[in-house]
């Protein structure tokens, strides 16, 4: 299957749980114009999203949330949402709608799952290959194979040779971190003051956050404002020191530097055309 290219499905029923409605790979470096989303919401409608990051970073925004995927690592949402995904430099990842007729995805949603790799995904992605080529392959397979990866995934993720990722009883703490994290970012947020507000100790915090997402709380935070920062960039309304304020720098020459380190581009030639 060719990257940036989907395969989608329409007006046949299916028996199998879940039933795929689109399922395409894509990577910011086949894009003709990197100033656009490297993927965002469209039809056909979904009840879940589900994205697998395999190489560099994607960063999913959905209802003003900001979800950080490194390699390797899985993110399933609800369908009845806007959700885009920037192009990023070196990033390829798998993006999927599909419905549930009966139960529920064995991942719970908006929980950054890091997965361990597994042969059933192996024999996903060559369906999935072999879907967008001459010989296509039935969508009831594609559809048992994504099935059964995603039973595998949870499984894995669960044991203690498996990678950190499965929710826990501080799942909730660490989702209302993420929330406030999120919408905080104009401020100067203290690791210590949330900890508190969430009845946790700040070493066990910033082990319990890193443990769920994959990063460190401060690291998620700054992630989070570059990726508002490439938002706002992309509006040409604000100043870049505007802008930097806006994503809780108080020092342009820091937003200027830390931008530049992430996406190896400063944010003056970012907003002039200038990409990747």
């Amino acid at each position: 299957m060719k990257e940036n290219e989907s395969m989608a499905f329409h007006g046949v029923s299916c028996a199998f749980l879940p039933c795929l409605l689109e399922a395409g790979i894509y990577t910011a470096a086949r894009l003709e114009h990197a100033e656009l989303a490297a993927w965002r919401t469209g039809r056909p409608k979904a009840d879940y999203f589900f994205f697998h990051c395999t190489d560099g970073i994607c960063e999913v925004y959905a209802r003003g949330k900001a979800f950080l995927l490194k390699a390797n690592c899985t993110l399933l949402l609800p369908g009845n949402q806007t959700v885009e995904i920037p192009a990023e430099r070196g990033q390829r990842f798998t993006a999927l709608r599909f419905r549930c007729e009966k139960g529920k995805p064995p991942l719970q949603p908006e929980v950054v799952y890091s997965v361990p790799d597994s042969p059933v995904e192996e024999l996903f992605y060559a369906a999935l290959v072999k879907g967008g080529q001459e010989a296509k392959v039935s969508r009831a397979q594609l559809d048992l194979y994504f099935a059964l990866l995603l039973s595998e995934w949870a499984e894995l993720a669960g044991r203690e040779d498996g990678r950190k990722g499965i929710p826990s009883i501080y799942e909730g703490d660490i989702r209302r971190a993420i929330s406030y994290l999120t919408e905080h970012m104009d401020e100067k947020i203290q690791m210590s003051a949330l900890a508190r507000q969430l009845n946790l100790s700040e070493r066990n915090f910033r082990k319990l956050f890193t443990e769920q997402m994959g990063v460190s709380p401060k690291a998620y935070l700054q992630s989070a404002r570059l990726g508002r920062a490439k938002e706002l960039l992309r509006a040409q309304k604000l100043s870049i020191h505007e802008i930097s304020e806006a994503v809780g720098y108080y020092s342009q020459f820091q937003f200027s530097r830390d931008f530049k380190k992430e996406f190896g581009i400063t944010p003056s030639d970012y907003r002039g055309g200038k990409r990747f």
